[in-house]
């Protein structure tokens, strides 16, 4: 069997073939290394269709990594529409399922034992936690997406100062028209 029969049998995984055609199969950047794993678990929460692919310099997979972690943490379950770099900084689009489900309840009541715990949730606190499943409830999915839309600002706001390519310390430039998050070194390199 040919590399291209191979992967034309296999839509789900990009082996380094250039443009397979197959929108739903997953791009794994050639660069990924040891990110290659967590990325494509990320872009398995692409949904089809969508195209499975993430369009930024290996500098930033660290940022988005720990990202989908987080969100991970909050909204077990949550879809990834893209993740690409625009105007030189992250871009991180996602949407929280519609579906009710156990992380986001209206005015939960919870069977907490520890006082302390109790009265915190009481005094109108945005969030109680279950000690036994770790989890972060939410008095409504309006506080929910306001919550994972601050973790989204955070890390497109970390992109604009790490650099895109290498992931050291960077700052956003204009070169040619285009705008870039580049460290000095791969600025002088030319990194684009």
């Amino acid at each position: 069997m040919t590399d291209n029969q191979k992967h034309q049998s296999d839509p789900t995984i990009n082996d380094g073939l250039k443009a397979p055609g197959d929108i739903d199969a997953i791009y794994i950047p050639e660069d990924a290394g040891d990110y290659a794993e967590a990325l494509k678990k990320i872009m398995l929460k692409i949904p089809a269709g969508w195209g499975r692919w993430i369009s930024c310099g290996k500098g930033w997979y660290p940022l988005i990594i720990q990202l989908d972690q987080k969100l991970e943490d909050l909204v077990p379950g949550y879809e990834v529409n893209q993740v690409k770099e625009k105007f030189g900084t992250l871009r991180y689009y996602f949407e929280i399922p519609q579906e009710d489900d156990p992380y986001t309840q209206q005015n939960p009541t919870p069977e907490l034992e520890d006082d302390h715990a109790w009265a915190k949730w009481q005094v109108g606190q945005q969030t109680w936690a279950d000690s036994e499943a770790g989890k972060a409830y939410f008095r409504s999915r309006e506080e929910l997406q306001k919550a994972t839309n601050e973790l989204v600002a955070q890390a497109e706001l970390e992109s604009a100062k790490t650099c895109e390519s290498c992931g050291a310390d960077g700052t956003l430039i204009r070169s040619g028209g285009w705008l870039k998050t580049l460290c000095e070194t791969c600025n002088q390199k030319g990194a684009r």
